[in-house]
This record gives structure tokens, sequence and C-alpha cells, in this order.
């Protein structure tokens, strides 16, 4: 089994260790030219939220510390608000551990004071909303397919609504969708293989063509997955993966599932 794959497999169960490891991967890759910084970091941060739910106060300060990496992220982008609310919360979870007689949290605290973000005291965010995500978050990270899907839902609507970068929510989205997939839910393919194809658009149109092609032709893989398993529903967003300009993605899912060939129409003359 892919390496990458079976990590998230043994996340999807609940595992510190494996969500851990995929977090320190995903911090790794922050520091990499050719990655964007941000899919990065949003990845580490789930994964993080993931781990502090399942560990202990280790993978607590752990968050903590990835919350405060993105808040020193948005302060260097100019996005003030957002790294006042990333170093709020960071603050939150150290001042909890530190109430609990953690020194390495208490000592993080002391440094922490010394640049603190200014511009004001950061608005708390709906106590009720910010409850129901931390539940979702502890429920998702211990592998509940239905917390799963609620995320992923609220990746989806911040989006539409503006509310959320499109590339964060997009990238929250395909981790959520890629974690509840690997449980072989069938619904969850559906959303993978959805979440792929809006991402591919998006990077179609100004982002990256070589994203924009990978993310393609795996929706294209996905669907033809999922209609070889009797999926009469994702026939038609098939048939639209493999029509005019998307056939270049196409040929790539073809390479790695010669099936998807049954559903092309052939051209010219024989």
């Amino acid at each position: 089994m892919d390496p990458m794959a079976d990590l998230i497999g043994q996340a999807a169960k609940g595992s510190s260790a494996a969500q851990v490891g995929l977090m320190e991967q995903a911090m790794i890759a922050s520091t990499v030219s050719s990655v964007r910084p941000v899919e990065a970091l949003i990845s580490a941060e789930i994964w993080a939220r993931f781990a502090s739910c399942t560990g202990g106060r280790a993978e607590v300060r752990m968050l903590a510390n990835v919350l405060l990496v993105r808040a020193s992220f948005e302060l260097d982008r100019g996005v003030i608000p957002n790294a006042r609310w990333y170093q709020h919360e960071a603050t939150e979870r150290l001042l909890s551990l530190a109430a609990a007689g953690d020194d390495q949290a208490g000592a993080t605290l002391v440094a922490l004071a010394d640049s603190v973000i200014p511009g004001g005291e950061e608005s708390a965010a709906d106590p009720q909303a910010q409850e129901t995500f931390r539940q979702q978050v502890s429920a998702a990270a211990h592998g509940d397919v239905t917390a799963l899907s609620a995320l992923f839902e609220e990746a989806i609507r911040s989006m539409k609504s503006g509310e959320c970068d499109a590339l964060e929510a997009l990238t929250a989205a395909e981790l959520y969708s890629r974690l509840g997939s690997s449980t072989g839910d069938v619904g969850q393919l559906r959303r993978l293989a959805g979440v792929l194809v809006t991402r591919g658009e998006y990077e179609s149109n100004g982002g990256c063509p070589t994203i924009a092609r990978i993310a393609m032709s795996e929706a294209t893989e996905l669907s033809s997955v999922l209609v070889d398993a009797g999926d009469a529903e994702m026939m038609p967003y098939l048939e639209q993966l493999l029509a005019g300009k998307l056939k270049p993605s196409a040929v790539v899912a073809a390479i790695a599932r010669p099936t998807v060939l049954h559903f092309i129409e052939p051209e010219g003359n024989c």
C-alpha cells in the first residue's frame, strides 16, 4: 500500500501517531518553495486539531505551536484579523495547559508576551458555533464519518458564502473527504470526486495547470470506480469529465485505470 494512503487510513481510525505524522509532513511541506504555504499550513492545522483530540498534552501543545506558526504567516501576508484570531486561540490552549501544570506551555506563554499582535482584543467567536466545531473535530478525529461530512459541508458553505478564501476551503474540504473516503464510504468518495472537480476548475482559472490536470484525472478515475460499482448517479459527472477540454485528464486517468476507456466515445475513422 502507498505509505501516504496507509497513514491516512490509520488517521481515519483515530491514530494519534498517524495524525501527528501527517501534521509533521505538512509542516515540512510548508517550507518547500514548490508548495503553496497556505495549503500546507491548513493541512497541518487540521491534523494538529485531530491529534489534540486523540492524544494528550503534548499534542495540544503541538496544536498551539501550529496555530502560532499560522498567526505568523497571516501577519507576514498582512491579514491582521486572522493573525490575531490564531494567536488568540493558541494563547487559550496554552493557558489551559499551564493551568493544569504544564511548564512547557507556561514558558511559551512567557515568550509570547513579547510578541502579542497589535490591533486590540480579538472578538470572541460565537460560543455555540465554536463548541459545535470542536465537537465535530473531536468526533471526526476518532473516525466519525458523519462528523467528517459536517466539516466538509461547512468548508464548502464558507467558500460559497465568501467567508473563507476558496483555496483554503478547497484544501480543507479535500482533506476531510480524503480522510472519509479512506474508509470506503461511498458518500465520501462522491464528495472527494466532486471537490476534485471544483479544485480542477479553480486551478484552471489562473491557478496551477498541473494541479488542475491531476485533480481532474483523479476525479475521472474515482467517478469511473463509482460507476463501475453501480452508482448510476455518477454517470453524468463522468461523461462531463470525459468531454471536450477535459480529455487530456481522461488520458491520464485511463493510464491509472484502463476501464475509463469504456466510457470514452471513439473519434475519427478506424
